[in-house]
């Protein structure tokens, strides 16, 4: 099984002001969340990849109607990214996690 987990953000360092705050690394997390589904989920592939928003989600899933994949995890890593919605038209699965970082620090 081939899931693709899509990070949903402006760019892993933000630059931007927008949640959580500027400068905010999500890289650190990020590998958090790739390790421990890979870890607890070894029989499945996850292949990590990020969008900004709808234009590069659409990229996505056009690159997977060649290479399928079996379903999504889309993690909402800021506000007003248009992506989950372009992948929901797929019509595979999806699972939506909203991700809330107030603590960076903390081990997940």
């Amino acid at each position: 099984m081939k899931i693709k987990v899509i990070y949903s953000l402006h760019s892993i360092v933000q630059k931007q002001p927008d949640w959580p705050n500027m400068d905010f690394d999500f890289g650190p997390p990020m590998a958090r969340f790739n390790s421990a589904l890979q870890k607890n989920f070894r029989e499945i592939s996850f292949i990590p990849v990020t969008a900004t928003g709808a234009p590069e989600a659409e990229k996505i899933v056009e690159a997977d109607r060649v290479d399928p994949v079996d379903g999504y995890i889309v993690f909402q890593m800021n506000c007003w990214n248009q992506v989950v919605q372009t992948v929901a038209k797929t019509g595979k699965p999806v699972l939506l996690s909203l991700i809330h970082i107030s603590e960076p620090t903390r081990p997940y």
